[in-house]
């Protein structure tokens, strides 16, 4: 008896041990990283978090079988907090192309919105008509972001800040010529402040799709997270969390 007992202590021993490091999540709560204060994707409403992204990502995990733990911080923390594993998912405007480099460092989930660029300027400012016309201009954004990758690719000179109510509120008073954002960010922001004196210069023509980002070694999780959001497409789940932020679905892209 004994002996069986010791046989079955070292198997769950070395069981947990190979669980711990197979790279597999065995708890039951998902990490998700998102920006605190996103709106209209992630945002506190008094003392729980909702936004597009938010109803997005809790209804994954549903699915999943987990309870989420939302982790909030300014996109470039949460980019290094998914690379050194203390989030397991990230939901923050993060598109595929964004890697133009050799080394692919993520997994991208299949897309679960989609939205144009916009460059928002002062209504008083006339001189913004292409992209390239930020360059060595003062601009305003989040780190972290698609959006500051098109901002720095165009040459902006790109003034850090937490959110984008922050960056818009700089070019509404003039501290910033522009900043590069998206279209449901400007739509909300301007709902809540009509009279900020804000305009969209210029509006991409390509709509952009955005992901679920994961770690290379999450090759299982990605696959199972983009599998329910095609079902969640199917179902309508998609649509629904969708035209509760909003007035139209964004969950599909109509280009």
């Amino acid at each position: 008896m004994n002996t069986i007992k010791k046989i079955l202590t070292a198997f769950l021993a070395c069981a947990l041990l190979c669980g711990c490091h197979s790279g597999k999540k065995t708890s039951g709560i998902i990490r998700i990283g998102i920006e605190k204060d996103y709106r209209p994707f992630s945002y506190s409403d008094g003392n729980k978090y909702v936004g597009y992204d938010v109803d997005i990502a809790k209804e994954i995990a549903s699915r999943l079988g987990y309870k989420v733990e939302f982790v909030t911080k300014t996109a470039d923390q949460l980019l290094k907090d998914l690379d050194n594993k203390k989030i397991d998912m990230l939901a923050n405007q993060v598109e595929p192309d964004r890697e133009t480099d050799k080394e692919v460092r993520y997994l991208y989930s299949t897309m679960y919105k989609c939205d144009y660029g916009v460059i928002v300027t002062n209504k008083g400012e006339n001189n913004i008509k292409l992209f390239q016309d930020i360059r060595n201009r003062k601009t305003s954004g989040v780190k972290g972001t698609y959006w500051e990758y098109l901002d720095h690719f165009n040459g902006g000179l790109m003034t850090p800040v937490e959110n984008s109510e922050e960056a818009l509120n700089l070019v509404s008073n003039k501290k910033v010529v522009a900043s590069v954002t998206d279209l449901m960010t400007y739509n909300d922001y301007k709902r809540r402040h009509p009279q900020s004196d804000v305009k969209i210069a210029l509006m991409t023509s390509l709509i952009y799709d955005f992901s679920f980002l994961m770690r290379l070694d999450q090759t299982s999780l990605n696959n199972k997270v983009s599998r329910i959001i095609m079902k969640m497409d199917r179902d309508g789940t998609m649509s629904k969390i969708s035209k509760k932020y909003f007035e139209e679905d964004i969950s599909k892209n109509k280009r």
